[in-house]
């Protein structure tokens, strides 16, 4: 086996384990905003009693799923980070397998739009929070699967290997 294919088949198992996660966690946040009743809604209005009765009804504060309150769409904007993921996972293949860098850029600069959407949604909506740590296994990915004189623990630069 040459040396690049080991440096190759070193990195891979743990930028798919990477890469990976960040699947799995964006499958996780579809399946919460379909099925997990989180979203508060606030109470109807009940009418008062006629004058002269009391009591009435009372309403019960409700949650609901993400899908339940805003809609199917919501499902879509919550798959752009799944998507982005897969795309970082396919750039990091051709990078590593073909070793053409403009797919290793590519990656790095999708890992962190995904980082930072995640910062400004967590900042703007508090929901983005839950992008931020697909951002992280994202950018854990490419600088694992970067050339060898980058990664921590390399004695020897990319060129000579």
């Amino acid at each position: 086996m040459s040396s690049q294919a080991m440096r190759s088949s070193g990195r891979s198992p743990i930028v798919l384990a990477l890469v990976g996660a960040a699947i799995a966690w964006n499958v996780l946040l579809l399946l919460l905003a379909a099925l997990v009743p989180f979203v508060t809604q606030e109470p109807r209005s009940v009418p008062a009693p006629p004058p002269g009765q009391t009591g009435g009804t009372t309403a019960a504060t409700t949650h609901v799923t993400l899908v339940a309150s805003n809609g199917y769409g919501v499902l879509a904007i919550i798959a752009l980070p799944l998507l982005a993921s897969v795309l970082v996972g396919v750039l990091l293949w051709i990078n590593d397998s073909m070793r053409w860098g403009p797919a290793g850029t590519a990656a790095w600069v999708v890992s962190a739009l995904v980082l930072v959407a995640g910062v400004v949604g967590f900042v703007t909506y508090l929901i983005g929070g839950a992008v931020i740590p697909v951002g992280v296994l994202l950018m854990s990915a490419c600088l694992r699967s970067g050339p060898a004189s980058i990664r921590p623990g390399s004695s020897a630069p990319a060129a000579a290997q």
